[in-house]
């Protein structure tokens, strides 16, 4: 068969499964397999693939239908300029995430904040962590998980990216011993019954790294709660994903948790309040 029926054949296949960029994603699947270059793709449609060839794809086209993620079926994801590994023990990275990246090292640099410890809760595959380690080289990064399995793929993600990072093994902040100027956080924060109306491949991602609780905010209540201890007197930054749903409980939780200390919250390049902010006065906002 060649390569333009058999993309054709598949890519109405993953239509019908209500795949919406079904084109695309038959492509990527196609050209990850084959391990081709966009061009090379394009030069290859008259191409008659091998039977083997089509039985592989075959079976990744079906991972797809049964809405697995694409980014598991891959093993890669792209997120702020780089490519990631990832697996089904990880979160896939989202577009929002980008901005809670963006906006620390904006802080940063804008405080000129010369060689800051920074604290990365909840690391996942390490994606928050590798990135700011890029952009600010002369930074010291903890980066934390629970799942021992997560770490792993954050490890090699740290070494595929040539970044040193202290990994620990620790729920929240319980291993967590010294202090630190920047914190930063993409913690679960999905309500408990709410996880059940999510898309079909974000219901097949880690549940650990998805539960926020019954109210959303369990471990974001728990990681605030916390932090006092552990940031640099007078010279801390705190930055956490959220949901706008739970904006107004997070900013009652992190007023409490820091009396003296500005906190205010960042939209998403949707206009929706997505990061929430922790700074203590010695900081500039801007």
């Amino acid at each position: 068969m060649y390569l333009r029926e058999f993309f054709h054949q598949n890519s109405e296949k993953l239509k019908h499964a209500g795949i919406v960029d079904h084109k695309l994603e038959t492509r990527i699947l196609i050209s990850n397999y084959m391990n081709w270059t966009q061009s090379k793709y394009i030069s290859s449609l008259n191409l008659s693939l091998k039977s083997k060839h089509i039985y592989d794809i075959n079976k990744l086209i079906k991972r797809r239908i049964n809405h697995e993620p694409l980014q598991y079926i891959t093993g890669i994801v792209e997120f702020y300029k780089r490519t990631f590994l990832v697996n089904k023990n990880v979160l896939i990275p989202r577009n929002e995430t980008e901005i809670l990246i963006e906006e620390t090292i904006k802080f940063i640099n804008k405080n000129k904040i010369n060689n800051p410890k920074i604290l990365d809760l909840c690391t996942g595959s390490g994606i928050i962590a590798i990135s700011i380690a890029k952009e600010i080289p002369d930074s010291s990064i903890t980066a934390t998980d629970i799942s021992q399995k997560a770490l792993d793929i954050a490890k090699i993600n740290a070494k595929k990216h040539n970044v040193k990072i202290n990994f620990i093994k620790s729920d929240c902040l319980e291993s967590i011993n010294e202090e630190y100027n920047i914190v930063i956080s993409n913690p679960p924060y999905i309500k408990t019954n709410n996880l059940k109306f999510l898309e079909k491949e974000v219901q097949m991602e880690p549940k650990i790294a998805l539960d926020g609780g019954h109210d959303g905010v369990t471990i974001i209540r728990k990681i605030i709660e916390h932090l006092p201890k552990i940031c640099i007197f007078n010279k801390y930054a705190i930055f956490i994903e959220i949901d706008p749903e739970i904006k107004k409980k997070c900013v009652e939780i992190s007023q409490k948790a820091f009396p003296d200390s500005l906190v205010y919250i960042v939209k998403d390049l949707k206009k929706v309040d997505r990061i929430l902010i922790i700074k203590n006065n010695q900081f500039s906002i801007f």
